[in-house]
Order: C-alpha cells, then structure tokens, then sequence
C-alpha cells in the first residue's frame, strides 16, 4: 500500500504529509472514509398504494477519520499536528493513489491521543466533509465568447480608426461532467469592456439562469469592472469587483499558477445578491452534458472574452511536485492561459533536459495549432502615393502602416480587387492570410 500518499493542508497554509512507508514525521497507520458514498433517500407512502413513493436523495456528509502514529519528537511533533488540525477550522486534503491526485475541503472535528505502544503514540483525526465530493487539483477553464469580423469590401480607413471586429454574444458551450455526480458548482467571471446592463447565464437542460439585475432594478457593469457569480455549495453569492487591475487579480494564484477566485473575492469583492433576478437559479453542473450560454439585457459584445496564447505543460509528478514548463508568453490582458496534462511523456526514459525539452516542444506544438491570426486589409487609391501596377502589384511584400493605431506590419500582397466606380478605379488588397471562416468546436 505504499502507493497512497496523504496531503492535509490548513485554511493558514500548515501542511503535513502521511504516508504507509516512513515516519515524515508521523507514519500513516489506517484511514477511513475515502470510498464509497452514502445518501439520504426521501420517500412517502400512503394507504392507498403498495409500497412507498421517491420523493428525492442527497449525498451524506463524508467523515474522514486518519489513524497516525509519531515515535520521536513528540513535543514538536503534537504541535505541528495541533497546528495542521486546528479545531473548528477548515483545510485540504489532498489523496493521492497510483499517482492520481484528487482534494475534497474539510472541517476539523477532533484530534485525540490514542495508545502508547513503547516509543510509538497513536492520534486519531476526524474530519467532516460537508461536501463528500473529491474534486480534480485543476480547474476546468471554459471560454464563451469569440469575435465576428466587421471588415467588409470596400472599406477605407478614416482618421477616427475602423472597428474590425466585435465579440459574439450567446455564444453555446458544452460542458461534459463524468463524475457520476449532480450539482457541481461554477464561478462564473464576466469583466467589462464598455458599458453591460444585466448580466446573464444560461443552463440549457434545466432551463434555469443566474441573472444581475433585472426590470426595476436594473445592474449596470461599467468598463474594468467585474462581476463574479459563485455557484458552490455554502459559496453561493455574486460579486463586484470594482477598481481592481488584472496584475492584483494575478498576484492571487495557487501552487498549480491558476487565479485562486475565492482569495480574490475574499479580499476585493463586494456581495450584490440584491441585484440577483429573484425568478433565477444558481446554475450548478449536473451529471452527463451541460450546455451553457450567456448574455445581457445591454452591451453583450462588451463582456470580456478569453483565448489561448500560453501553454502551460503538466508533466510528471502529481500536486506540488509535479513538474511544470511555460511556453509563449504575454502580460496583463495580453496574457491568455491554458493548461496541456502531458503525462503521457515517459520520463523515466529521458534524461531531465530532454524531459523538459520535450514538454516544451508539446507546448509549441499546441500553439501552432492554436494561435491567434492577426488579417490586416485595406484600399488604396490606384495613382495616389503609390501608384498601382508600377510600385506595388499582386504578391509583392509591402509596408502596412497605421500611426493612429500604432502598428506597421510588412506583410505580402495575397489578394487584389479593382473596383471599377462612378468612372474612376480604386483597389482593394488583402495583405496576409484570410481570417479563418470555421471554428472546431470539439477543440
């Protein structure tokens, strides 16, 4: 049995390992209430019907209860047990079989001395999982929302700027849950970039939404505001972060480099549940397919949107001592995340550099096959400061430049349109590649 590994880590970041081989300091002897899963059926009967009628079930509280034993030290030692299980407090556990790494929150319910059995002392932990679902260590990051092109033929270019593009609204995204289990929580993160007037999710097998505001009582999200709506048990609230930077968001980050939300909600966030839509639900993940959708009453293509530009590879280990690499890179709203398990690399077969080398190469691979196109195009009068067919033609490489929006490309010449109107010719060239006209949704 010395493939289990045991992680507890309190609400203050005290952390003790057990495990069946060695004393580190305490020796894993027995613990109880990993498997399995009890419930609460609910049924009726009446005197008219054989048997009885099922009226619903919930899940039980799981009560995890760790036999430990310590053989030195035992001042020390009961302290840092003392400290690691503080009474009435919360932690993590983290338990770890055949190198598979699942957590569940707990509260401390008691830590008792047991036998004495010559230099070896026994204590006994109990701890209660109100929620009894083990949850994976990551995150599952879904984005909803992408952009539509506003760049039509002819076009030209005023001084103000031309809009390219806008974001898409009630955009569809699946969710697939295989955990065998009902009504797992979300935190559902909307940021503005303009103006939005109520706020909105959507859970299309159940029919329910989360909605911020509603008629008479209208929420409007200003631009670099954001609205954080939680849907975990015993967490269910709404939020509004106002005034606060994406660099401060990203100081907040746990030992795997994701935002850690609830620290970032514990410290700059302020309930708004007076604006929640009193008809709406706290969407929650049910077993099988959840399909999601949002949207708002105003300025939908203002919520923010997320894409991916940085990898970042899991490759073998499991919690913090796995081993991670970065590959690409950005800042602040520039910086788009996502991480690629990679355990299927065998590194015992590869030296450490080669081990690292090829996590990065995984990484690489996956940006090119996921990379952002950047479509520059534009029209030119034929005989005006260049003139067409002379100093410029089909497939030449050009100088693109724009000083109002700060950018200056030197891309190729793929397309020519001539536009014969009113007498006069104009052109119309595309420079780089197109614009990608599909998405893979199953990506």
């Amino acid at each position: 049995m010395s493939d289990i590994k045991v992680v507890c880590t309190s609400d203050k970041n005290v952390s003790l390992t057990f495990t069946w081989d060695d004393f580190t300091p305490f020796h894993l002897v027995d613990i109880e209430g990993i498997y399995g899963i009890e419930s609460n059926v609910v049924t009726s009967e009446n005197t008219t019907t054989d048997g009885s009628t099922y009226q619903g079930a919930t899940a039980k509280e799981r009560n995890i209860v760790i036999t430990v034993e310590m053989d030195s030290n035992y001042k020390e030692n009961r302290n840092l047990l003392y400290r690691t299980f503080p009474i009435k407090r919360t932690g993590t556990m983290q338990y770890i079989e055949d190198g598979e790494a699942k957590a569940i929150e707990y509260e401390v319910e008691s830590v008792i001395p047991g036998a004495t059995t010559g230099v070896v002392r026994d204590y006994t932990i109990s701890l209660k999982c109100t929620d009894p679902y083990f949850k994976d260590l990551a995150d599952i990051e879904v984005v909803m929302a992408s952009w539509v092109s506003d760049f039509y033929f002819p076009a030209c270019f005023p001084e103000e700027g031309r809009i390219f593009g806008h974001r898409e609204a009630d955009l569809v995204k699946e969710i697939e849950n295989e955990s065998g289990a009902d009504n797992i929580g979300i935190v559902v993160i909307f940021r503005a970039d303009g103006a939005v007037k109520n706020p909105a999710i959507y859970h299309t097998e159940s029919g329910e939404f989360t909605k911020v505001g509603y008629s008479d009582n209208d929420f409007i999200m200003s631009s670099g505001q954001y609205v954080i709506i939680n849907t975990y048990t015993g967490k269910k609230n709404a939020y509004l972060l106002d005034g606060v930077t994406q660099a401060e968001i990203e100081n907040h980050k746990d030992n795997y480099g994701v935002i850690d939300w609830d620290t970032v909600i514990e410290k700059y966030g302020t309930v708004i549940n007076e604006y929640l839509d009193e008809d709406g639900e706290f969407i929650q993940l049910q077993d099988g397919t959840n399909t999601l959708t949002y949207t708002a009453d105003e300025g939908t293509n203002y919520l923010d949107a997320t894409y991916k530009t940085k990898v970042i590879v899991g490759g073998a280990g499991d919690g913090p001592a796995r081993i991670f690499v970065t590959v690409g890179g950005g800042t602040g709203f520039d910086l788009r995340e996502v991480f690629l398990d990679a355990k299927d690399i065998n590194k015992e077969a590869l030296t450490n550099a080669e081990y690292l080398e090829a996590l990065k190469t995984r990484g690489q691979e996956f940006l090119n096959e996921n990379k952002i196109f950047e479509n520059f195009e534009a029209e030119a009068e034929a005989d005006v400061n260049f003139t067409y067919g002379k100093d410029y033609d089909l497939g030449d490489v050009v100088t693109v430049k724009k000083k109002k929006w700060n950018t200056a490309q030197n891309l190729r010449i793929t397309e020519l349109c001539e536009v014969y109107e009113y007498g006069g010719m104009y052109v119309v060239p595309t420079f780089g590649d197109a614009l990608p006209t599909t998405i893979k949704w199953d990506e």
